[in-house]
């Protein structure tokens, strides 16, 4: 057998190498083909994802950012920047300039911050506009091996929060006020009604009480009881007292029911002042008599002097106040004074002052003496309707003048009242 030359195995050992070499080489070109699409695909990924990221971090409704422990602001999205109208970004910036820009407020947000762990924070700032914002901020410690101490916040603007909070608050309270109001209304108009019910049930019983007086005294009449003359004028006399009570009881409830519809007017006329306060005086002296009372008059007025004002309702309050000191008073004293002070030559000021010897008003009583239905059985336990001191009061004050009561209760009362005058 004859071998091969050995110049020929040598060449095919080479060329087989060659081959081999070429199918590593080509293999190893195609592995670091698909090793770079795979790269590009996991880069193209990693850049869509930061991207993404970098979106949602940007356009966040809150403010996001990353500082250092001594507040210096290493990262922050575009919320952040907005809220705080931050533009230039290449400067550095430390969130405690825009939070707290005094040092003992700046030293105890830096020591709530830092400590890693602080949730809904709230502080108000002043943007450059002057305007207040309300922010809540929460904080946390984060590991960054770049930053030792990173701390991440986050900043929400709760001003509008707030503000519609307050107006909500105001809404509500003004909803609550109307309502408190509208309460108050509705508890006047029972009042009012009971008022109302109460006067008539009293105006019944005072106008009852007269007339069955006057009744009586006409049977007996009628019915020829009356053995003398002597007691028929005592029969007389007390059904004229009645009369006038029950007249009396009868112009209050008009009054009242005028006062009450806000129709009552102040008509002036020109008078005589004493010729006015002595009529009065001789009318109600007999019903001081007939309760066994002493009635006196003290005059410090001139016996000519003319006045102008409402006549009748200065009669009227003079009417009701002795009326009133009679009725509470029983075996004792009433005591009139009147005087004039004249301020000039076409105006002065006339103080009556009546006072009593009954049994006075209780100290929880005196405020309310010129209120509706508070004169029943103060006093002496006389049934009253309870009207005559409110009417005083109202005309007192319709006239310009002023009313006032003192009493010790077992002793007595002084009811004063001034009103202006012009002189005719």
């Amino acid at each position: 057998i004859r071998r091969p030359p050995r110049s020929t195995l040598s060449s095919s050992s080479a060329a087989s190498d060659v081959y081999k070499r070429q199918i590593f080489v080509s293999f190893i070109s195609l592995l670091s083909v698909a090793a770079s699409a795979v790269i590009y695909k996991n880069r193209k990924k990693y850049i869509e994802k930061t991207n993404e990221i970098n979106f949602l971090f940007d356009n966040a409704l809150v403010g996001i950012l990353r500082i250092d422990e001594n507040g210096k602001i290493i990262s922050a999205n575009r919320n952040f920047l907005n809220l705080f109208d931050i533009e230039d970004t290449d400067i550095e910036h430390n969130l405690y300039d825009y939070l707290a820009p005094l040092e003992k407020e700046r030293e105890l947000l830096k020591e709530k911050i830092n400590a890693g762990k602080y949730d809904h924070l709230e502080e108000r700032i002043a943007d450059k506009n002057g305007e207040i914002k309300h922010l809540e901020i929460t904080a946390q410690r984060i590991e960054d091996i770049n930053v030792p101490g990173t701390i991440q916040c986050i900043i929400t603007d709760k001003t509008k929060e707030k503000k519609a909070e307050r107006e909500r608050n105001l809404a509500l309270e003004k909803l609550f006020e109307e309502v408190r109001e509208k309460e108050i209304i509705a508890q006047q108009v029972i009042e009012d009604k009971n008022q109302k019910i109460k006067l008539l049930a009293k105006i019944n019983h005072e106008v009852r009480t007269p007339l069955n007086a006057i009744l009586v005294y006409f049977d007996m009449i009628e019915n020829d009881q009356i053995n003398s003359p002597e007691e028929f004028q005592e029969f007389a006399k007390t059904v004229k007292v009645s009369t006038e009570s029950l007249l009396q009881t009868i112009n209050n409830f008009l009054d009242f029911a005028k006062i009450d519809a806000g129709k009552i007017e102040v008509e002036e006329e020109a008078f005589n002042l004493m010729d006015e306060v002595n009529s009065v005086m001789k009318l109600l002296n007999y019903l001081a008599e007939a309760s066994e009372n002493k009635l006196l008059f003290n005059s410090e007025i001139e016996e000519s002097i003319t006045i102008i004002t409402d006549k009748h309702k200065y009669r009227q309050i003079l009417i009701n106040l002795i009326g009133n000191a009679i009725k509470f008073t029983k075996n004792g004293l009433i005591t009139v004074t009147a005087n004039n002070k004249s301020e000039s030559k076409e105006r002065g000021v006339l103080t009556t002052v009546i006072q009593d010897t009954g049994r006075g008003i209780p100290p929880d009583m005196i405020d309310k003496m010129f209120e509706p239905f508070h004169s029943e059985g103060n006093r002496s336990g006389t049934y009253s309707s309870g009207l005559g001191l409110t009417i005083c009061n109202e005309y007192v004050d319709l006239l310009g003048g002023t009313i006032t009561a003192e009493s010790e209760y077992g002793v007595g009362t002084t009811v004063t009242f001034s009103i202006p005058y012009r002189t005719a």
